[in-house]
C-alpha cells in the first residue's frame, strides 16, 4: 500500500494530465493469503479509503481487478462498502478466465504481455517504477518532515476512532 501510494505522488508531481483527466488502475490479486488479508484491519481500510478518496485530488474512472481470491472476496466487497457510490460503481472485478471481458474496456495496447497486452512485461514495468520511486527520494525523504501540529488546531482534537470510526481486526472473522 505504501508504494502505490509513493507512485500516487509521482504521478501526481510529474503528469498533471494524471490528476486533470483521470486514471484507471487495474491490480491482479493473485496469490493473496490469508496471512496477507488478516493483516488489513478494518481500520487500515477505512484509512486509505478515506486518503485516497477524499485526500488525493484524483479522478479515477475504473478501478479494475483480477484473480480475487475467495479468501479476499469479503474484505473487498468490505472496502467497496466504504467508498462513495459514484467510486464504487467504476470497481470492476474480473476472473482470471475472463480476461477477455477485460478487453472491452482496457485496450490491449496498455495491458501488460502476461494479460495478452501489447505493452510492456510486468518485468520492465517493475524495472522502471522501482528506478523511479528510487529518484524520488530525496523528494520524499524531505516531504517526511512536513506535517500538522494538531495542538494548535482550533477547536476540540478529534481521535482516531473519531475520525475513522472503524476499530478492530480479521482475526477472529469467521469465514463460511
Amino acid at each position: 500500500m505504501k508504494v502505490s501510494l509513493m507512485i500516487l505522488d509521482i504521478l501526481m508531481n510529474d503528469d498533471d494530465n494524471y490528476v486533470i483527466a483521470g486514471q484507471e488502475a487495474f491490480g491482479d490479486l493473485k496469490g493473496l493469503t490469508v496471512s496477507h488479508a488478516v493483516q488489513v484491519t478494518p481500520s487500515v481500510c477505512k484509512k486509505l479509503v478515506m486518503c485516497v478518496q477524499n485526500s488525493y485530488p484524483t479522478r479515477p474512472k475504473r478501478l479494475i481487478f483480477t484473480n480475487v481470491p475467495s479468501v479476499a472476496e469479503r474484505l473487498f466487497h468490505m472496502v467497496k462498502a466504504l467508498l462513495k457510490e459514484k467510486i464504487r460503481n467504476r470497481v470492476h472485478v474480473y476472473s482470471e478466465d475472463k480476461l477477455t471481458d477485460l478487453y472491452q474496456v482496457l485496450p490491449q495496447s496498455v495491458l501488460p504481455k502476461e494479460y495478452g497486452g501489447e505493452g510492456d512485461s510486468i518485468a520492465e514495468l517493475t524495472v522502471h517504477w522501482k528506478k523511479k520511486v528510487e529518484s524520488y527520494k530525496e523528494w520524499f525523504l524531505e516531504d517526511e518532515k512536513y506535517g500538522s501540529n494538531e495542538k494548535l488546531r482550533p477547536g476540540r482534537s478529534y481521535t482516531s476512532a473519531e475520525l475513522f470510526g472503524i476499530e478492530g481486526s480479521f482475526r477472529k472473522l469467521m469465514i463460511d
